[in-house]
């Protein structure tokens, strides 16, 4: 794994801006080229003309109470700079045999807090999500993003979160090149079995002397993350489409961490927005810089379990409680579609409407979609 997951000529990943003082793009070839493909799609495209319903707002239910339980790694990856679409996966393998037909959803984080935004009827950008179903249960949900290139030069376009990341932390041996880090795990939320890709800044190697919250300086931050060390990548296996090359190691759950930088006359910050995307990937540790025109004077350490995260806990759950409520609905749409219903979700105007797709391609491979069957 990467201590880094920030790119030096372009971003991946992300198409909405992050928590650092600048944004992150998406490329559809990761660590490679341009691909050749348009750089802007337009949100319906490949959608038909007319909506098939709009969505009902989904209301709280206070007695019910839903929590993130059973966590399993599944996988990792980096994407790696180069022309060919090459990543990076640990040597040492811990995760689980899982079984696909027991799943109920397979997503980015991403999209989940796109499902946040139209649960709290927000006036957000617009977004779109694509489904499809697996086997007989399994709803695929794959994000969808305007750019399918963004190229950004850090050195014609410096930061000042760049800069904090680049102080802070360093390339684990082997993965000088990685450009993004990726994390892929299992959990229970209510009612459904989540698989939930995301992606990962960095990670604390002495983790349980950062688990209480704690404020320090910025020189404290650099030496506890400090001293890195994983073996180098080795062989390299190449298929049709990605070329996958051997290296790193395991990294605990309990290590991983995401790095946020603020100027100090905006140094307060949004947790009805951010937690949800500690929460949803169960990152449980948050560090939190100030600068004062490019010179960081204050460090923040949070723990998402943390008392003082408790407040901001309770506040969400009824945020989180018609998360279930929205993907329960998406769920019942999908499975009436059956295995030839293909759809979308378009957000716009605080709306959430129902498209099918005139493209009737699977959003996975179809090897892959067999194991989701019984």
């Amino acid at each position: 794994m990467a201590t880094r997951g920030t790119p030096s000529h372009f971003n991946i990943g992300r198409g909405n801006g992050r928590g650092r003082g600048r944004g992150r793009g998406h490329t559809g070839r990761r660590g490679g080229g341009f691909s050749g493909r348009p750089l802007v799609r337009e949100l319906h495209e490949g959608l038909d003309p007319s909506p098939l319903e709009t969505l009902t707002t989904p209301e709280d239910d206070p007695l019910t109470d839903y929590q993130i339980t059973d966590l399993t790694y599944i996988g990792s990856y980096n994407w790696i700079d180069e022309q060919t679409n090459t990543i990076i996966v640990p040597a040492e393998s811990k995760n689980e045999l899982i079984d696909w037909t027991s799943v109920d959803f397979v997503t980015d984080r991403n999209n989940l807090r796109k499902l946040l935004q139209w649960v709290r009827s927000e006036a957000g950008k617009p977004f779109r999500i694509d489904l499809q179903l697996a086997g007989n249960r399994t709803v695929l949900m794959s994000r969808w993003e305007a750019r399918t290139a963004c190229w950004y030069n850090k050195d014609q376009n410096p930061t000042y979160g760049f800069n904090f990341e680049d102080a802070t932390t360093q390339p684990v041996r082997g993965c000088e090149n990685a450009k993004a880090h990726h994390r892929i795990v299992k959990y229970e939320l209510g009612i459904f079995t989540m698989v939930v890709r995301f992606e990962v800044d960095a990670y604390v190697p002495d983790a349980e002397a950062a688990v209480d919250p704690v404020t320090g300086s910025v020189d404290a931050l650099l030496e506890q993350m400090a001293g890195l060390s994983v073996s180098s990548a080795s062989t390299t296996v190449t298929d049709a489409t990605i070329r996958v090359a051997r290296g790193g190691e395991y990294v605990a759950q309990s290590t991983i961490a995401e790095l946020t930088t603020r100027s100090e006359t905006n140094s307060t910050y949004n947790w009805p927005r951010s937690y949800p995307q500690l929460y949803l990937s169960q990152t449980p540790h948050y560090h939190f810089a100030v600068h004062s025109k490019g010179k960081f004077i204050h460090l923040k350490k949070y723990d998402l379990q943390g008392i003082e995260l408790e407040g901001e806990r309770e506040k969400l759950q009824g945020d989180f409680r018609k998360l279930v409520a929205a993907l329960t609905v998406i769920q019942d749409m999908v499975i009436a579609g059956g295995q030839e219903g293909r759809y979308s979700l378009i957000y716009e105007n605080r709306e959430l409407k129902v498209y099918r797709r005139s493209r009737q391609g699977n959003l996975l491979p179809d090897d892959v979609v067999t194991r989701f069957e019984d």
